[in-house]
């Protein structure tokens, strides 16, 4: 019986996995990602209005190898776009806009990040060493430099990132690099000046020239593109409006997946299953093999996000040029950050436009909560009205001509103190009741999307060592709407 692989999920970890797969697996091998609505590429999200462009999820892609070795393989390197420039980082506080420094002339020239720089130097010699495993990134900073204009910093930059406070974050999940680099030298600064620097050795030409950039890219036609050319070629794989009802397992640890398919139910027999969907959706299909399963996939938070994108025609960019800036979350402001699209990115966008994002909601501080209310009531319109105010008082920006306002509902899992262990627990239940479901996806291992490609694909490379270099899937590239 030629059992089929079963991918579950359609966003950026679902189609790597799937593309991953049909590299790895005989070519009889009968390969299936479903996907629940009419398209792939989940909160990356491109929408296109005439020959303006706007992201409703994540705007641009940061430089990674594996993620650039998926873009090379797909043919997209003549798609990429860079920055015209690296452009600076702001953040909104004291109603006035600062730059966050990128070097230490900079850092040093900024009253706001000048009283830092004792706290840095001394941090190399303070011994203090962690008194749980596992600490929030507060904590972690608080033990490692002392200084609250870092922690105001820190904590800036973090919820950009996360949509949570860092008193609610782990350090060992949220950053695992910098937690290693502490365990392994007993100082950040330490460790970073024993790392061997090699420049630019072992660097293609592209990511030299994404690095001197900024270390950003996206593509012509918006970050869509990536999973959109990933679908295309794999299309025939692709079930969509396709939903899992139920997941059953025979003696031999099979399973039998039941499905609805644009309205009728089905069921597919397969050897193994990928599961790319977030962990609360994943865990009442489990809670009949094992509900403490089921309980640990429902303890990992999420938190809320709206993304409302603005632009106003016949206007300049933003008077200080800049990649956007980020709100100090102790303002107890309705906003997160604002990012500067058509600035960054002008090679994409209509150079008689100024467009903007703005960030909203999350788990920060009361101010979100109530954006939060509003997200769960689809209260767009109020929504809209207050991302204006904030674009008026913040930059000057009046009246503008566009507003499309996406609400990202349980859009960013929260990693919580204990993340890791929790996601050890899950992995080891798991192998003990349903050894042939394996979980992928933001839910458990890095919320970006380098990371999630990342660790999707060595998955993938688990449950299907390589055996020797394949070429990339030689699917056709024209799906049945395209012809």
């Amino acid at each position: 019986l030629n059992m089929a692989v079963v991918i579950v999920g359609g966003g950026i970890s679902g189609l790597s996995a799937l593309y991953k797969v049909v590299q790895r697996v005989p070519k009889n091998k009968k390969v299936i990602l479903l996907e629940k609505s009419s398209r792939a590429g989940g909160w990356i999200d491109t929408v296109r209005d005439g020959n303006i462009i706007y992201e409703t999820g994540p705007h641009t892609l940061r430089n990674h190898p594996t993620t650039l070795k998926l873009v090379k393989d797909l043919g997209l390197e003549d798609e990429i776009v860079l920055p015209s420039k690296s452009f600076d980082k702001l953040i909104w506080r004291d109603n006035s806009m600062y730059t966050i420094p990128s070097s230490m002339k900079e850092m040093i020239q900024s009253p706001f990040t000048r009283s830092m720089l004792w706290s840095i130097v001394k941090e190399r010699f303070n011994w203090k060493k962690p008194e749980k495993e596992d600490e929030t990134v507060q904590e972690f900073i608080n033990r490692r430099f002392n200084n609250p204009n870092i922690i105001e910093l820190v904590s800036t930059i973090i919820t950009g990132i996360y949509g949570s406070s860092i008193d609610q974050l782990s350090m060992k999940s949220c950053f695992p690099d910098y937690y290693a680099v502490e365990q392994e030298h007993g100082s950040l600064t330490k460790g970073f000046f024993n790392v061997k620097s090699t420049a630019f050795d072992n660097y293609s030409d592209l990511e030299i020239k994404i690095i001197q950039a900024g270390g950003m890219y996206t593509f012509k036609n918006g970050l869509s593109t990536l999973p959109e050319a990933i679908a295309d070629k794999m299309w025939k794989h692709i079930k969509y409006n396709s939903y899992i009802q139920s997941i059953e397992q025979d003696s031999s640890k099979n399973l039998t997946l039941t499905i609805s398919e644009n309205g009728k139910t089905k069921q597919i027999k397969a050897s193994k299953v990928i599961s790319c969907i977030p962990s609360y959706e994943l865990a009442p299909l489990v809670d009949s093999h094992n509900s403490e399963l089921s309980d640990k996939l429902k303890s990992i938070d999420f938190v809320d996000m709206a993304t409302i994108n603005i632009a106003k025609d016949r206007t300049p960019l933003a008077s200080q040029p800049a990649f956007g800036y980020l709100v100090t979350p102790s303002l107890e402001e309705s906003i997160l950050g604002v990012t500067f699209d058509s600035q960054v990115m002008p090679d994409m966008n209509n150079l008689y436009w100024g467009k903007y994002t703005v960030m909203m909601g999350g788990d920060v501080n009361a101010k979100s909560k109530e954006i939060n209310q509003l997200i769960q009531d689809n209260n767009t319109e109020e929504i809209e009205n207050i991302a204006k105010s904030y674009l008026e008082d913040h930059i000057n920006v009046k009246n503008p001509d566009y507003v499309r306002t996406n609400l990202l509902k349980n859009g960013i899992p929260k990693y919580s103190v204990g993340h890791s262990d929790r996601i050890n627990q899950i992995e080891n239940l798991l192998g003990e009741h349903v050894p042939n479901l394996y979980i992928a996806g933001q839910s458990y291992g890095g919320v970006g999307i380098n990371n999630v490609i990342k660790t999707t694909e060595l998955i993938v490379d688990d449950i299907f060592p390589p055996k020797e270099d394949k070429k990339e899937p030689t699917e056709t590239t024209k799906s049945p709407q395209q012809e």
